[in-house]
């Protein structure tokens, strides 16, 4: 069977959960215009007739509701390739990336390994840095670890050596 649209797998979606205080007519929630369901106690409502939901941050047209109703919205949305990383080509992440495992470890590292403050930084050798190791945070190292470069800590890194 053919499909058109996006892949499988490639959408994303965001749920959200109001409890009513009693005679909202109108909740804030933030969603994608013609992309929402909502449901008022479990019971999924129907758009422009239950609802109005056309501006991306306010659910409107509600009949006035309960103390202690539950709305649940749930909002879709598409993947944004622009997000990611190629897993063919490499890249460059912004924030902090955690790896379940690597299966090509390099024996030299090329550039400098900054371990920045509030995170732990593991290095599992046997690995040669031909740069500097810079610990700001918590290093801790598996097996052997050779710096032709320098070795800078900080007052709060703690280097962990085990092996």
């Amino acid at each position: 069977m053919s499909y058109l649209g996006q892949e499988l797998g490639q959408g994303k979606a965001t749920r959200a959960t109001f409890t009513a205080v009693g005679g909202e007519t109108s909740v804030a929630v933030a969603y994608t215009p013609g992309q929402l369901s909502v449901y008022l106690n479990g019971v999924k409502l129907v758009d422009a007739i239950d609802y109005a939901a056309t501006n991306g941050s306010t659910v409107t047209g509600l009949t006035a509701l309960a103390a202690n109703d539950i709305m649940d919205f749930v909002s879709l949305d598409n993947f944004l390739a622009d997000d990611s990383v190629s897993a063919a080509s490499g890249g460059t992440f912004a924030g902090m990336v955690t790896h379940q495992s690597v299966s090509n470890n390099p024996t030299t590292l090329l550039n400098d390994v900054t371990a920045p403050v509030n995170y732990s930084t593991a290095i599992i050798g046997p690995v040669t840095l031909s740069q500097d190791l810079i610990i700001n945070g918590n290093v801790t190292v598996l097996t052997e670890l050779n710096v032709t470069g320098n070795v800078t800590m900080a007052t709060t890194g703690s280097l962990n050596i085990i092996g």
